[in-house]
């Protein structure tokens, strides 16, 4: 890439992210206008816990999605939300018992096992883990995101040690290279 096309590029992704910033923004004003004339809704609180997480202010994003669940204990979505921020900020414990709540309000949900699954691999709970997984990848609707799935019951079976379930799971990424090739390559590195 030229100096040229690679300044182009830097532009373009500059004013990408400026106008991402001002569509947060304009999100922020209008979700807070609605939380004055109903501070009840707990679709309004989930909506402002969206914005503030999409705005890195995690903080934020917590204390409205807590609050979205107060507001409705049935709302699997925020518990999902708000497990996956939990996990990022490293406190396991409390997003897995979100997922668990939230599983036994929509077991359906095939993002609910998968972040289940990642939240096991995280504590090293590899077994909880693949089968966390193997629910998400019964749930799944999208071929991409059943590779990926399989990718992560790869890496955990990669670090339990279990060469036959990751040499399956090697074997059933074959259509998808990209995913393939990594997994075989960690597994390389591993035996190593």
């Amino acid at each position: 890439m030229t100096n040229s096309n690679l300044f182009l590029f830097l532009l373009m992704l500059f004013m990408v992210n400026l106008s991402f910033a001002r569509d947060l923004q304009q999100d922020l004003q209008y979700y807070q206008e609605q939380l004055r004339q109903n501070p009840q809704d707990p679709n309004v609180n989930y909506n402002m816990g969206q914005v503030y997480f999409f705005m890195g202010k995690t903080d934020e994003a917590i204390r409205y999605l807590e609050r979205a669940i107060h507001l409705n204990d049935q709302d699997s979505e925020a518990m999902l939300k708000l497990a996956s921020i939990y996990r990022k900020i490293g406190h396991l414990s409390e997003a897995l018992q979100l997922l668990k709540t939230a599983a036994q309000i929509d077991a359906s949900n095939c993002e609910i096992w998968y972040e289940t699954g990642v939240v096991h691999s995280d504590l090293a709970d590899y077994q909880a883990g693949i089968a966390a997984f193997q629910k998400a990848l019964h749930l799944s609707r999208s071929e991409d995101q059943k590779f990926l799935i399989i990718y992560y019951t790869g890496l955990l079976h990669l670090s339990n040690r279990d060469w036959e379930n990751y040499a399956d799971c090697l074997r059933r990424l074959k259509p998808s290279p990209k995913y393939y090739q990594e997994l075989e390559k960690l597994g390389r590195l591993w035996k190593n």
